[in-house]
């Protein structure tokens, strides 16, 4: 399935806040919420998004510079302090500490 541009754009910024959000829990947080697996499955399709289509990648502005050579060998160098993405973080971790206590 060949995917518009407008998509695939829409998949990479995605795919950016995904791994950097989970970077955030796993080494900011030591509080992982998907398995090491997963991860890698989000990181190397972003790699092969990016690789594929470098022209639509460049023009996805969302963390352009954390992510032009992203290679998944770790998250440690995503800017881990990032004020949105850490408020998601704390969320995720937030709502999944009521769902354990319930």
């Amino acid at each position: 399935m060949t995917l518009a541009p407008d998509a695939v754009a829409r998949l990479i910024r995605w795919r950016r806040h995904q791994v950097l959000v989970h970077s955030i829990l796993y080494y900011r947080f030591d509080s992982p919420l998907i398995s090491d697996h997963t991860y890698d499955s989000l990181a190397q399709e972003l790699i092969q998004l990016q690789r594929e289509h470098p022209e639509i990648s460049e023009g996805v502005d969302y963390k352009l510079d954390a992510f032009r050579d992203f290679t998944s060998s770790t998250g440690y160098d995503l800017p881990l302090f990032s004020p949105g993405e850490v408020v998601v973080a704390e969320t995720l971790l937030k709502l999944r500490n009521e769902r354990q206590e319930s």
